[in-house]
């Protein structure tokens, strides 16, 4: 795991850990957390039964999984993201 991961993961704790955890894993949804060069530091359970193990390990790119079609514009907004802190859809 990365340095910055590791900082996002411990972000993730103090700012409420057991509340995120609880709302992500029992989400039908598939949520991640990325860090800021698209590297998982979080996978909720949904996200972890749909990709096999070795893809939803953390510390493991996301972008890959995103379909070649897409993968363009989701690390373009992905990069905007980042620059502006406003999330996108």
């Amino acid at each position: 795991m990365t340095e910055a991961a590791k900082r996002i993961a411990a972000d993730i704790s103090a700012a409420g850990d057991e509340w995120f955890r609880r709302m992500a894993d029992t989400s039908s949804d598939i949520i991640a957390v990325l860090d800021a060069r698209g590297r998982r530091v979080y996978a909720n359970a949904a996200l972890r039964r749909l990709l096999s193990a070795s893809d939803a390990v953390i510390g493991a790119e996301a972008f890959p999984q995103i379909h070649p079609d897409d993968r363009e514009r989701v690390e373009a907004q992905f990069a905007q993201t980042l620059a502006d802190g406003i999330g996108r859809r």
